[in-house]
């Protein structure tokens, strides 16, 4: 996890003109605050200024260019401003108290820095007027941890034509910058011990939509979110430790016990466990290593979580499945059979019903797949190499994940007004369309050998969340889905994107360390 360090500055007196913002020192104490409890950064990695009321541009210049000079690629960046902001011949600027600093400047400094991650918070007026189009994009020789959380994200208080407010109620403090700390503080937005940017956003902008709500839109402020960060930040506000589910593994001459994964379903203590046979055997033998299998596992104490462990320590299975597979390859899904074997106080009526390629056998029920021997050979013809198999992933890896970046960049702008839905849908057909393509592309791969299936897997599952986003704003979606409906699918599907992009990262991590 990165480290984190931020610069915050509030300027509330001024030599130009401009009437005193007097609340803006108190902005700067509130994000301190925020900042350093929400996101666990540590006093030392905080500079402030503005304290007085007072900062020139010198000092900002010179303090800002320092800080950024001392950031390694391993930091993430936030640089928060509070102050008078304006269009001013066309270019977005930041008052300090004795004049003004192109915002983009500002910006591209940060953009300079070696910090992996940048993130400017701006809460002044037409915040929404700074630039930030240029795309971070994901190449075929990147790693995905590396792209996750690279970028450049602007969070600023207002649309490009709107003025930002004080709060109108509590009156010490600035309208936004209300909004964004009391979600970085939120601790109902933290998810195994992380909070991300993605969810700070969703949550400022969930409190901004309220208050719109509650105030009879009185004080019109839309903020935006414009980010061409890969993927999302993730902050480590809490130490997590994950429940870790116990194991079983067994051999002897006739079978291996490879895994034995809890199925429990409410006071139902069940196993589904994978076996390896070592031998072809008769139905007779095969009966006698399933309840052989049963004895060894019924008793174990193996559980998915805490409460199942709680509602089910010291039970025996009630419920036992046993998915027997010939080898190795097998046991991505081409079983051999499936027994069942249920204790009497079970409905065995129901668990024992005999379909096509079922049968009883000592009060066992065994399940055979009629096309067991037709999907291994398949299997078998059609699996490719480790390194062409990888190859052609990461070529509709780096389309899709690009092609949805700009789709999600898009989306922020139709969902802060800025973008009509009819101009939204225009601007991302073409991406769209690569999407679909490239999606169909992926599913006439060849099989992954067992040493990358797991990175395999993850990437079937991250084509196949990417590809929804066809659902929601394709052809027909307009017929079938209301807009506000297709609006909080992609939100959800952001969020499921972003898991997707992390455990990517995770297992190429994993990889990288076991060379």
């Amino acid at each position: 996890m990165n480290k984190n360090k931020a610069f915050l500055v509030t300027v509330s007196e001024n030599d130009c003109g401009q009437r005193p913002l007097p609340f803006c020192i108190n902005d700067l104490n509130t994000m301190e605050y925020a900042i350093s409890n929400g996101l666990n950064i540590e006093a030392s990695q905080i500079k402030k200024m503005g304290s007085t009321g007072r900062v020139s541009q010198r000092k900002f210049e010179d303090g800002f260019i320092e800080f950024c000079k001392e950031t390694n690629e391993d930091e993430n960046l936030i640089l928060y401003f509070s102050g008078h902001g304006g269009i001013i011949e066309g270019k977005h600027r930041l008052l300090f108290s004795d004049g003004l600093i192109d915002t983009d400047l500002i910006i591209r400094v940060l953009e300079n820095s070696r910090a992996k991650s940048k993130i400017v918070i701006l809460d002044c007026c037409y915040a929404g007027g700074v630039e930030n189009n240029r795309q971070i994009e994901l190449k075929f020789e990147d790693t995905v941890r590396n792209f996750n959380g690279s970028g450049i994200a602007i969070f600023a208080s207002s649309l490009s034509n709107e003025v930002s407010y004080g709060h109108p109620e509590k009156g010490d403090i600035s309208l936004f910058t209300h909004f964004i700390s009391n979600a970085i503080m939120d601790k109902y937005i933290i998810r195994e011990g992380v909070k991300t940017l993605r969810d700070i956003k969703e949550l400022t902008l969930f409190y901004h939509h309220a208050w719109m709500t509650r105030t009879n839109n009185k004080y019109k402020q839309q903020p935006i979110f414009m980010s061409n960060i890969g993927g999302t930040i993730r902050f480590k506000v809490a130490e997590y430790t994950p429940y870790i589910p116990g194991d079983y593994n067994f051999e002897c001459d006739d079978y291996i016990i490879v895994t034995v994964e809890p199925s429990h379903f409410g006071i139902t203590k069940r196993y589904a466990v994978k076996v390896i046979l070592k031998k072809a055997c008769e139905l007779k033998e095969l009966s006698r290593i399933t309840k052989d299998i049963v004895s060894r596992v019924r008793g174990l104490e193996i559980y998915s979580n805490d409460k199942s462990k709680r509602i089910l320590k010291g039970k025996k299975a009630e419920i036992v499945w046993i998915y027997f597979a010939r080898d190795e390859v097998d046991l991505n899904g081409n079983f051999l059979c499936r027994a069942t074997w249920v204790e009497d106080g079970q409905d065995k009526d129901h668990w024992y019903r005999l379909n096509d390629g079922a049968l009883i056998q000592d009060d066992i029920h065994f399940s055979f797949s009629t096309f067991y021997s037709s999907l291994k050979s398949f299997i078998e013809n059609n699996t490719g190499s480790a390194i062409e198999v990888k190859n052609e992933i990461k070529k509709i890896r780096v389309n899709m994940v690009n092609e949805f970046e700009k789709i999600l960049s898009n989306f922020e702008k139709f969902n802060a007004g800025i973008y009509t839905e009819l101009k939204f849908c225009e601007r991302i057909k073409k991406s769209l369309e690569l999407i679909d393509k490239e999606y169909f592309k992926s599913t006439d791969l060849d099989i992954a050998p067992l040493e990358i299936k797991e990175w395999d897997q993850a990437h079937q599952n991250l084509f196949a969340t990417i590809h929804d986003i066809t659902l929601y704003w394709g052809k027909s979606s307009n017929n079938t889905r209301s807009l506000d409906n297709r609006k909080k699918l992609t939100k959800m599907l952001e969020q499921r994107y972003h898991k997707d992009i992390f455990t990517i990262g995770e297992i190429e991590k994993s990889q990288q360390s076991s060379l």
